[in-house]
């Protein structure tokens, strides 16, 4: 059943999330900036918040459900710690190490929520404070192979992580100290990957064709 239909063909929805303590509340972003909350399993939609610019990711503290993130193309990142109703933007922690343009995604440590990470156009950083502070982590990523696509934390192991760019995909077993990089077989990019809970050894990868300019 559609649910939700965007005011404009050319704004779809690009990314959606269920509440990790609510199953009941599901979250949507649009590339027309808009952020929703649904708390009937998506039956109706309620628009929280208008952000300038695309929504690229949203993503909620596995701890604190009302804690929830939300990356755009062109403005940066936001937090919500109420639930959606009032945002803090990080442009001016990000423009810092001059990152704050085409962000990808968020992914927050599941071990330790001060631990965040983003995939960003010129490499991978990474903050310890919450997003007080913000470090490029140090991987060795070609010039011609960026941005960083995708990354992903084993759930059982914060230690490993991955990372996806253009067709590689690098390791790490040590919270980003020392990496290993592989290159597949493959034309796509990739796009995005998930580590299955129940057996972190299994990986799941979606790929994207990108045009070229």
């Amino acid at each position: 059943n559609r649910t939700y239909i965007a005011q404009f063909e050319n704004y779809p929805v690009t990314t959606i999330i269920i509440n990790p303590n609510a199953g009941n509340i599901i979250y949507m972003g649009t590339s027309q900036g808009g952020f929703f909350a649904s708390k009937d399993y998506g039956e109706t939609w309620s628009a929280l918040e208008w952000i300038t610019g695309r929504v690229t990711d949203v993503t909620a503290n596995p701890k604190n459900s009302d804690e929830i993130y939300v990356v755009t193309s062109d403005r940066g990142l936001f937090r919500s710690e109420d639930g959606g109703r009032t945002w803090l933007g990080f442009s001016k922690e990000l423009s810092r190490i001059s990152a704050r343009q085409n962000i990808l995604q968020l992914v927050i440590s599941p071990t330790n929520t001060n631990i965040l990470y983003l995939a960003v156009a010129n490499g991978l950083i990474k903050s310890i404070d919450h997003g007080k502070t913000w470090a490029f982590v140090q991987v060795l990523i070609p010039p011609k192979a960026l941005p960083v696509d995708t990354i992903t934390i084993n759930p059982k192991d914060s230690d490993r992580m991955y990372v996806g760019v253009g067709t590689l995909v690098y390791r790490t077993e040590d919270g980003g100290t020392n990496w290993s990089v592989q290159k597949l077989d493959i034309t796509k990019r990739i796009a995005i990957m998930v580590i299955d809970e129940k057996d972190p050894k299994n990986i799941l990868m979606g790929l994207k064709v990108v045009k070229k300019q």
